[in-house]
């Protein structure tokens, strides 16, 4: 049996869709500044989320930022998450200058670093040391004053390679079926089966757990050919968002009477060979034992 698994991290890059208003409503579910004189005094110019991590990797945050020298009095840095099936997102970090940060909700006791500047080098950045699938979401970074703000967000999806990934044969009856498992994996796997490198149907499919847990797949395909030649059956799991693949590789008959006949026959003729063996042994050592008297 063969295993191939690769992940490919998609590009970080990715537009803002920030936009200046008069008047400010509705956040944190959309990006906003507030503009003065036509122009605005706080901005988000750099926001850098990793797109995908592995669990339990570190994962770093930063929120570049410009602001006026008006904005000095009454800044205040905020880090919200929202998760996959949040309605509305959570405050995880608030740093306020000449105050200890603070790390909040899913980010309590997970940072090993911060960093927050609002002279010069503006820019706040989280160090996430051990990250997991509850921190899968939608980050936002909220840089305010008293008298303006600026928000913006990207997405991080924290994914669990599988643990095991295998392809059986099993025989009920006069029918037999390609089964492909694969176990603790997030988020929510897709599963293939190839005969001879063709994509098959899949008969069907179970899943078991939910977003907060680790996943396990089951595919089944109904074998319905008739060959004395062994064929090539594979699996192959991908894993949505972060271009993942792992895939097994084994050779069956998929005909169940040609195969238990031949395993038969060659467990047969294998004794029979011990059997010939071992009396050829016992010829020749009575033959010595009786030359020797």
């Amino acid at each position: 049996m063969r295993a191939i698994s690769k992940c490919v991290y998609p590009s970080s890059d990715s537009k803002r869709s920030a936009f200046g208003t008069l008047s400010v409503t509705s956040f944190p579910f959309a990006t906003r500044e507030i503009v003065i004189n036509g122009s605005a005094a706080i901005k988000i110019k750099n926001l850098q989320v990793p797109r995908v991590v592995e669990e339990g990797h570190p994962a770093v945050l930063n929120c570049g930022y410009t602001l006026d020298s008006d904005d000095e009095d009454g800044i205040v840095i905020k880090w919200y998450l929202k998760m996959l099936d949040a309605l509305h997102p959570d405050l995880v970090y608030q740093w306020i200058p000449y105050r200890e940060p603070q790390s909040i909700g899913k980010l309590k006791n997970r940072l090993t670093s911060y960093y927050s500047h609002y002279y010069g080098n503006e820019s706040s950045t989280l160090h996430i040391s051990n990250t997991s699938t509850e921190l899968s979401g939608e980050y936002i970074c909220k840089v305010s004053s008293f008298i303006s703000e600026d928000t913006d967000q990207k997405n991080m999806l924290v994914f669990v390679p599988p643990s095991n990934v295998t392809i059986r044969q099993k025989i009920n009856g006069s029918k037999q079926f390609i089964v492909c498992y694969a176990d603790n994996v997030y988020p929510q796997p897709n599963l293939k089966i190839f005969i001879d490198d063709r994509e098959v149907n899949i008969s069907s499919v179970l899943r078991y757990g939910n977003r907060s847990t680790l996943y396990s797949i089951q595919a089944t395909k109904i074998v319905d050919e008739d060959d004395t030649i062994p064929k090539k059956m594979s699996c192959q799991i991908d894993i949505p968002g972060c271009n993942y693949y792992s895939k097994v590789e084994a050779r069956f008959y998929v005909n169940s009477t040609v195969n238990l006949t031949e395993n038969l026959n060659s467990a047969c003729l294998l004794l029979l060979l011990e059997a010939l063996i071992l009396l050829r042994i016992y010829v020749l050592n009575h033959y010595r034992y009786n030359a020797h008297i």
